[in-house]
């Protein structure tokens, strides 16, 4: 789950130098600079998503510059969060997290998939948002975009930003807002596109509130895909009973007491993400069908995901889903 961003002044969103995140070894100082320094992994992920958003600060007609600044930024703090080891009174840093959140976000700068398979769209990045320290205001998004040239997708460019929100998504009567959305391109071919938002949204109460949700579309179909497109009432209930399954075992090994795990996992809870084509994430080896905070327990137990190898999901599938071959 996203941590809340710092705010950050306009100021220095207009005229700052560039974060210090190429640098050389010989000139570390700080323990995250001298860690990944020290794991060659890490290094070599760092130069390559330095060169990354070097290229997309250089792309012809870039006017996303405060906005792309500020979301590297506000990456840079998750990232160097995410892979501290808070244990330790003194800052240690896990190098293999280092390099596979570096790699993540160069991948999110080039516009590459996790998986990239024949026939696969063209992306780049897009940064839109608002900061207003004053009033509290503080709205990041992230979002993939076809490329000029792009062969025709009828409608997904819509959906992308639809999934994403807005800039202008906020009330004005809260004592702060701040809306920040990332995402991941899970899946890319000619069969199948799918890109998971990762968002964070906090009105200023107890606590914010993270969720995810998949875009999923169908280049043969030109449209976004639908539940009724991939199985039927009987292959819902077939998932259903196999992602109760999965949850309990994985609720049992996160500590839950077998009394309550039953009255969390009602099947109308379960069914409830599998019949929302949002929840579903389609990856390489495997599909997630992905419940937020809340939507299966307390929200300090976090959010799950029911994770379904591609064979299962193509038996529960209807006759000629649009699925990928595989």
């Amino acid at each position: 789950m996203r941590a809340p961003l710092l705010l950050i002044p306009a100021v220095l969103l207009a005229g700052a130098a560039s974060p210090a995140w190429a640098f050389d070894c010989a000139k570390a100082r700080t323990a995250l600079e001298k860690a990944i320094c020290a794991d060659p992994a890490a290094k070599r992920a760092d130069d390559a998503m330095g060169a990354a958003y070097a290229a997309v600060q250089a792309a012809p007609g870039q006017a996303e510059g405060p906005m792309l600044l500020h979301n590297q930024r506000a990456w840079l703090q998750r990232r160097e969060s995410g892979c501290r080891d808070w244990r330790q009174p003194d800052p240690t840093f896990d190098g293999a997290c280092l390099a596979r959140e570096t790699e993540a976000r160069r991948r999110l700068l080039a516009g590459e998939a996790d998986y990239t398979g024949p026939g696969a769209l063209p992306f780049r990045p897009a940064f839109v948002g608002q900061i207003d320290p004053a009033r509290k205001v503080e709205v990041s998004i992230s979002l993939p975009q076809l490329t000029a040239g792009a062969g025709p997708a009828p409608g997904l460019d819509k959906l992308l930003r639809a999934m994403a929100g807005s800039a202008d998504d906020r009330a004005d009567d809260d004592p702060r807002y701040s809306y920040d959305s990332g995402y991941a391109i899970t899946y890319n071919s000619g069969e199948l596109v799918s890109v998971v938002f990762d968002i964070y949204v906090d009105h200023g109460g107890a606590h914010g509130q993270g969720v995810q949700a998949a875009a999923n579309y169908s280049p043969a179909l030109g449209r976004a895909l639908k539940l009724d497109d991939l199985v039927d009432s009987k292959g819902v209930a077939a998932l259903t009973d196999r992602c109760r399954t999965l949850l309990r075992q994985e609720k049992l090994e996160r500590g839950a007491t077998p009394d309550t795990v039953d009255g969390d996992l009602t099947e109308q809870a379960v069914a409830d993400g599998i019949r929302s084509i949002d929840s579903w994430q389609f990856r390489r080896d495997a599909v997630a069908i992905h419940y937020d905070a809340y939507a299966l327990g307390a929200y300090a137990e976090g959010p799950y995901d029911c994770v379904l190898p591609w064979a299962e999901i193509r038996r529960a599938a209807k006759p000629g889903a649009p699925l990928p071959k595989g």
